[in-house]
């Protein structure tokens, strides 16, 4: 068994139960197609990596492993278990850390151009600090990294709110807990950065073995110019 993990947070990708952020920009079968290709994206980037094992903490509503197992191999998941977020990964190190890891890397599933430099990163940097955080534009943070569980980190947290990663600095800095931070990343929330994630995917190099081709697929359908219908004679 590996000694290092990957955890990915996924809901079921159930029209009306995902990215409702990005409504009514989209439909909610297209930010359920949206999703579901940010899922196959993830899944083939990482469930063949030799130096961590990839598990998926699969959130409890509207579960259905059936519809789930059509976009990531399931052969490593665990439902998630808490009344919020702090409490759903602090359950999701506890319960991989049980089983024997020693090096523990967490990101939510709305990333889907996060590159595997970023986590190798993650893990090579917990050999000399306690925890690792991948900062987002809006404040909070896309990856958290832990090789033991500090359950303090998540407690009592405003989740979802600009003063997050500032907190957990805070939180780290008084326990004594060294800390590094990755290069800031932003994950896809919103429907302003779904079209910041198009333009800049347009400019990418669609060879490298980062590119989420499925993710650019559906943002093509999406965002393509519609053709015009030809004038009538």
């Amino acid at each position: 068994m590996n000694k290092n993990a990957l955890i990915i947070f996924v809901k079921t990708p159930i029209p009306g139960q995902v990215k409702t952020r990005l409504q009514p920009h989209l439909t909610e079968n297209q930010s359920a197609e949206l999703y579901c290709s940010f899922l196959r994206d993830l899944d083939k980037k990482f469930k063949t990596a030799d130096d961590f094992d990839t598990w998926y903490a699969v959130s409890p509503e509207k579960f259905n492993e059936d519809i789930l197992a059509a976009f990531v191999q399931m052969d490593h998941y665990f439902l998630q278990e808490g009344q919020d977020l702090g409490e759903r990964m602090q359950h999701a190190f506890q319960i991989l850390f049980e089983k024997g890891y020693e090096r523990l890397v967490l990101i939510g599933s709305d990333i889907p151009s996060i590159t595997t430099d970023i986590i190798s990163q993650a893990f090579q940097s917990l050999q000399t600090n306690d925890c690792i955080i991948g900062p987002s534009k809006d404040g909070g943070y896309y990856l958290i990294a832990l090789s033991h569980l500090h359950a303090e980190i998540f407690d009592d947290l405003p989740w979802s709110t600009s003063d997050v990663m500032k907190k957990t600095i805070d939180i780290l800095k008084k326990n004594g807990l060294t800390y590094k931070l990755l290069a800031e990343f932003e994950d896809i929330d919103t429907y302003e950065d779904l079209l910041a994630f198009y333009r800049d995917l347009k400019n990418k190099s669609k060879d490298d073995i980062d590119f989420p081709n499925n993710s650019w697929k559906i943002l093509n359908k999406i965002f393509a110019p519609k053709p015009r219908p030809s004038e009538a004679v």
